[in-house]
């Protein structure tokens, strides 16, 4: 075949990119992402923001689910890089969450590309997965596609998405050399798992099934332990502390084989709710690889993603490790198309412009907003942050159990909502509690709620005594009959004099006529400290997941604090330290040659 110039491959390329980044204009126009997770994310991102202006470094998230620490949960990166972003130039959050949204997928492309590149694919090849590389249709809401960002706003997904693509390509690349360059590997690889996880196990997966050089694949891995070591290592010594969804389905422990093979052979899992067009060019891609002995390790890393979605591993969650089927779809798909190609790679053009046309319209189909905005909800969230002073509830029995009610209120009128199946109940044992939530007198005041969310046509009456002191278009804010206190004492002669409270840290005057427990009705974790009349006291955890602690007769200052340990914090500086300084000593290198 006649190879085509340079320069037509980088005009594909840009142009393509360029056309999924102008895709999202309706989006970039509208209020807040729709996804299911998206507000949930973007609450984070305030909240690390709002954290940092204060020149605090102790990330606790109280918005949900009585509080959680937001620097142990599975991918801290993208909340702490975007709220670093907001807080230091001082950016619109809503608009900095909406734009790194738009610019990752339109980074997806390139970096597949480049990651195809250093792999040692060549410029067919790369360009091919290149323009493929956001083209599934996903049924799961956990695949690798767009879908997963625009419906179940997995936002710290797409930080996967785009980096997995030049990690695995930074990784092969260092295996195969004669000369390797391990800083870049073992960076990139403990950026992506700071990111996200499951994407670096995709990785090291994928690079295992080429069986070349075990030992440098794992030195690779282990020398990118220190630099997430500020995230793995205090989670894996506070496990005690954490949650994990409490309801496991039938996704999170393994799909049967018979419904994925139905998924693969029916087209679904590829192109769910479309023509099978990429099925086609999967299957004739693994039709042409079966005698390929480079193609051995697609084979290796599709089976053991395979036997992953069926369950194989219980301790992950089944349902996300098809996201690497995909990713192995996509890899076979692109070997057929490029095999087509190869005789008359000027269609490369062609397949371009349809990919590129294909993808316009599923985004402007996926990627719809929320009009927050809207006077009626202006209000209400003004409404929210004026009448709520303990927490606020939403709940499916009120129409208001999505993240727009229990996250993104919560986040705009700076309040607290009791819980969110969005975010941090990987990170609290305190959701399993809040689950059987029955509006009850008693568990209202047990978890300090004062006001409730509902709207639309829904039955109150779990709030038949609560007075409605907002209603419009809709949206009704009810406040509870008895006022909240973030305190409960076993001794109802205690007196609580005065208190004070910021995320972090609560202060109550008290006088105790008797020995009492105190409970602070807020996520029991392992990095809070308390001290009475400037002592330390030991924190205890009641049943319900509380914080607690057994007080003395007596008049007495009692302070509770949150603190990301130090050790924490120095490994995190340490990290960020060393790859500046390869960063500088590489840029030195480069120009000096």
């Amino acid at each position: 075949m006649r190879e085509l110039p340079r320069s037509v491959y980088f005009a594909v390329l840009a142009a393509f990119s360029l056309s999924v980044l102008t895709a999202f204009r309706q989006f970039w126009a509208g209020g807040a992402p729709l996804g299911d997770d998206a507000s949930s994310h973007y609450a984070e991102v305030l909240t690390v923001a709002e954290t940092l202006a204060r020149g605090s470094t102790d990330f606790w998230c109280p918005r949900a689910n009585l509080g959680y620490p937001l620097f142990l949960y599975y991918q801290p990166l993208p909340a702490l890089f975007m709220g670093a972003l907001v807080a230091v130039f001082e950016l619109d959050a809503m608009a900095a969450f909406k734009a790194s949204l738009v610019l990752l997928s339109a980074l997806i492309p390139l970096t597949s590309y480049l990651g195809a590149r250093w792999a040692g694919a060549d410029r067919l090849f790369a360009s091919v997965l290149a323009v493929l590389s956001i083209s599934i249709a996903d049924p799961t809401r956990f695949g690798f596609a767009l879908s997963s960002i625009a419906g179940g706003g997995l936002y710290t997904q797409l930080y996967g998405m785009a980096l997995f693509p030049l990690v695995l390509g930074a990784v092969l690349a260092t295996l195969r050399a004669e000369k390797p360059r391990f800083p870049r590997s073992v960076l990139l690889l403990a950026l992506l798992t700071v990111c996200h996880p499951y994407f670096a196990l995709f990785v090291v997966l994928a690079a295992a099934a080429t069986v070349e050089r075990p030992r440098r694949l794992a030195a690779i891995v282990l020398c990118s332990l220190p630099f997430s070591a500020f995230f793995w290592l205090p989670l894996l010594l506070n496990l005690e502390g954490m949650g994990g969804f409490p309801l496991r389905t039938t996704e999170d422990l393994g799909l049967p084989v018979s419904a994925i093979f139905e998924l693969l052979f029916g087209g679904e899992l590829f192109d769910f709710d479309r023509l099978p067009l990429l099925s086609i060019a999967v299957f004739a891609g693994a039709v042409l690889s079966i005698r390929r002995r480079a193609a051995r390790a697609l084979w290796i890393f599709s089976g053991a993603a395979l036997a992953l979605v069926a369950g194989v591993a219980p301790l992950f969650s089944a349902i996300r490790f098809a996201a690497a089927l995909q990713l192995a779809a996509l890899l076979f798909a692109a070997i057929a198309l490029t095999f087509a190609l190869r005789r008359f790679p000027w269609a490369l053009l062609l397949l371009a412009v349809f990919s590129a046309a294909e993808r316009r319209s599923e985004i402007e189909r996926l990627f719809v907003t929320f009009d927050d905005g809207h006077p009626a909800f202006v209000e209400l969230i003004e409404r929210v942050e004026s009448e709520t002073h303990g927490r606020y509830l939403t709940h499916q029995k009120l129409g208001t159990g999505g993240h727009i009610f229990s996250a993104l209120v919560g986040a705009r009128a700076r309040r607290d909502t009791l819980m969110s199946a969005g975010r941090g109940y990987h990170d609290s044992k305190s959701l399993k509690q809040l689950l059987a939530y029955d509006f009850s007198p008693r568990q209202t005041e047990l978890y300090a709620i004062d006001t409730a969310i509902s709207y639309g046509e829904v039955d109150l009456v779990d709030l038949s005594k609560w007075t409605v002191v907002y209603a419009r278009e809709g949206y009704r804010l009810h406040r509870a009959p008895h006022a909240a206190s973030m305190y409960a004492f076993s001794s109802t002669a205690a007196a609580l004099i005065e208190t004070a409270q910021t995320a972090t840290e609560h202060r109550a005057r008290l006088t105790l006529p008797e020995p009492t427990r105190a409970v602070l009705k807020v996520s029991h974790h392992a990095f809070w400290s308390a001290e009475l009349g400037g002592r330390p006291v030991e924190v205890k955890r009641t049943d319900e997941n509380l914080i607690a602690v057994d007080l003395p007769a007596g008049a007495a200052e009692l302070v509770l604090r949150y603190r990301t340990p130090l050790y924490q914090k120095a490994l995190f500086f340490l990290a960020l330290a060393a790859t500046f300084g390869w960063l500088a000593r590489s840029i030195r290198a480069t120009s000096r040659s």
